[in-house]
């Protein structure tokens, strides 16, 4: 198997992942109801313009980017398996990783969507990709890996989570040649450089989706029985008292539900609900006094500095979210919850649902059991892994990956709300640890044997 020529091996898989990816069902839209935002870089001062740009490029080319997106996915999916075979030489866990990744339809629909997804996946498989493959880091490779870093923290910014890791490893352990650490700096800056001269190109300032999703914490957190609106500025009592009496009915449902994942999903749909229906459809409120609410960071702090455990809980329990593939769909049917009165603001609920090809009941259930086990294999190996490391007082391999995955995937927990559309990007890179992790544990019961013989 070492004589197969890399090119040959890579075209070849590249093209059977992309008819497999072709011909798999696609689980969304090709419009997404944010997906107007990334067709071009004008039409949204809160997307950065690294997707949109691309996009404008290819419709200016007449080229089709959804089959750009499913050829560039398939190739970094075949450069992972590549990457793989060099470094175990293991044809059964390449078979195991190649299965486990085409047939995750969730995971490959996303190349089929408008969306800045498929380019995310992309640049995070071929940056791990070679960090895999180069033992020592030429100036070429640390060229196309800041490129890959810069490309990352720039076409979503909650990939900066998952970069700054490796960021620090290639600068502290990777390469001790200072020439060689400031090409690597220059050329993550060069890519977010130039984001910037074409974002603002077409915007004079930029904003963010975190104002949104910070109010939506803190009027989910406002129907604990603790929370006290009085915190707050005078000027926003009414509104947050308005909120509470909602929020109180929806805290209420969610510690009635008795089953811990259907309450996890739902308790994130709520918020979701809660970050962009307050205002058009829950409250009466002017414009100007949300607004301002909304914009406030300051409203956050209060919030925290009053409500901490209130919010590592709901932040605990997305990080759990980010592993379940919609309990609802399986859950919430059964027959206490058929009266939709039951279900408060369930017209709400709806509203806040993107459109979703909903797969089978034995498909979900099996997916939902699929990613619980992941989740739980995952978080065991973690543990084992970097406590092992600390003893040895190293940072292997598998725990820089760790560390970047569990990274990105607090941070968003965190930030955001529960979705397991968030833990899409780390879904390779996670199933690598796992490979990596049992490769290794064979090889040293191997040697065990071998010795005791």
């Amino acid at each position: 198997m070492n004589k197969i020529n890399p090119l040959i091996f890579i075209l070849s898989l590249s093209f059977l992942i992309f008819f497999i990816i072709q011909f798999s069902p696609g689980l969304f839209p090709l419009m997404e109801p944010d997906s107007y935002d990334y067709l071009k870089i004008a039409n949204s001062n809160i997307r950065t313009a690294i997707y949109p740009g691309i996009n404008e490029v290819f419709d200016f080319l007449n080229i089709n980017i959804i089959y750009f997106q499913m050829i560039f996915l398939s190739t970094s999916i075949s450069l992972l398996i590549f990457s793989l075979f060099r470094k175990l030489n293991n044809l059964v866990f390449l078979i195991i990783f190649f299965f486990l990744v085409t047939s995750n339809y969730y995971y490959t629909s996303f190349s089929k969507t408008i969306l800045s997804e498929s380019f995310f996946f992309s640049f995070i498989n071929i940056a791990v990709s070679i960090i895999i493959l180069v033992t020592t880091f030429k100036k070429g490779h640390l060229i196309l890996l800041g490129l890959l870093m810069g490309l990352i923290i720039t076409i979503k910014p909650i990939g900066l989570t998952f970069a700054i890791p490796i960021i620090l490893a290639v600068f502290f352990k990777l390469t001790n040649d200072v020439h060689h650490k400031l090409i690597f700096i220059f050329s993550i800056i060069i890519v977010i450089f130039i984001e910037n001269l074409f974002f603002y190109s077409n915007h004079e300032k930029r904003s963010s989706v975190l104002p949104v999703a910070m109010t939506g914490k803190i009027f989910i957190i406002s129907g604990q029985d603790n929370f006290n609106y009085k915190f707050f500025p005078n000027e926003y009592h009414n509104l947050i008292k308005d909120v509470q009496i909602k929020s109180k009915e929806v805290n209420r449902f969610l510690n009635s539900i008795n089953n811990p994942l259907l309450r996890i999903d739902l308790a994130s749909d709520y918020e979701a609900v809660f970050q962009t229906q307050i205002r058009k459809h829950l409250v009466n409120i002017k414009d100007k006094t949300f607004t301002k609410f909304q914009d406030d960071m300051n409203n956050f702090y209060i919030c925290l500095n009053n409500n901490f455990n209130n919010y590592i809980t709901i932040s605990l329990s997305h990080y759990i979210g980010q592993w379940l593939t919609g309990p609802k769909y399986i859950f919430l049917n059964n027959d206490r919850f058929k009266n939709e009165d039951a279900i408060p603001l369930y017209e709400n609920l709806l509203l806040s649902s993107s459109k979703f090809t909903k797969p089978k009941n034995l498909q979900l259930y099996a997916s939902l059991l699929f990613f619980l086990f992941l989740f739980i294999t995952f978080t065991l190996i973690s543990i084992i892994s970097i406590y092992q490391d600390w003893r040895q007082k190293k940072i292997s391999f598998n725990s820089l990956l760790i560390i970047s995955i569990q990274t990105y995937l607090i941070a968003t927990s965190f930030i955001n709300i529960a979705s397991i559309r968030y833990l899409m990007p780390m879904y390779p890179i996670i199933v690598i640890v796992i490979i990596l992790f049992l490769n290794e544990n064979l090889i040293k019961n191997k040697k065990k044997n071998v010795f005791r013989k």
